[in-house]
């Protein structure tokens, strides 16, 4: 329990840090707020010793600002399902918060998986990416992701993820 939060209190140290690099409210994403909806979805993916996974996003809820330097904004909600691979399911624990700063991406994300082994991780972090002017997909990394807390075993010490929010905005800076 002592483990868990410790890195909960990590985890609300780095969303706070994310929170703090903001700019002023701007038109730098359109409809600006954007709204999570029915067709906005996206993928995750996963590699691992285990192998290599990938499962789709849906069922997103949250809402994205325009800023001086982009966007930011949480989703508040957001299932992981049809996996191939190593990941038998997951969850995406909310919020996961989206920052982006000029062409930067930086995701705050943490990842319940359940692996082919029968093990439950918990991966927490900070995933990183680019984004060009006027996209409305969002992608970011993080090749080792740690591990925050094994619920059940067996889990790998890092996952190298990748995830993809598709959205229906278009997102820029000045």
């Amino acid at each position: 329990m002592k483990m868990l939060l410790r890195g909960l209190f990590a985890t609300a140290m780095l969303v706070a840090s994310i929170a703090l690099m903001g700019g002023s409210a701007s038109a730098s994403i359109t409809p600006d707020p954007y709204s999570f909806g029915a067709s906005d979805g996206g993928a995750f993916t996963s590699r691992t010793i285990l192998g290599t996974s990938t499962c789709r996003v849906s069922g997103l809820t949250g809402t994205l600002r325009g800023t001086t330097t982009g966007a930011e904004g949480s989703v508040t909600a957001a299932t992981i399902s049809g996996c191939s691979g190593a990941i038998v399911n997951g969850r995406i624990l909310p919020p996961i918060v989206i920052r982006i700063i000029n062409g930067t991406v930086l995701i705050a994300v943490n990842v319940l998986i359940r692996n082919i082994l029968g093990g439950e991780c918990l991966y927490s972090g900070l995933l990183t990416g680019t984004i060009i002017r006027g996209a409305s997909s969002i992608t970011a990394t993080n090749p080792a992701l740690p591990l925050l807390i094994e619920l059940v075993r067996t889990c790998t010490r890092t996952a190298d993820v990748t995830l993809t929010i598709n959205t229906g905005a278009r997102i820029s800076w000045l």
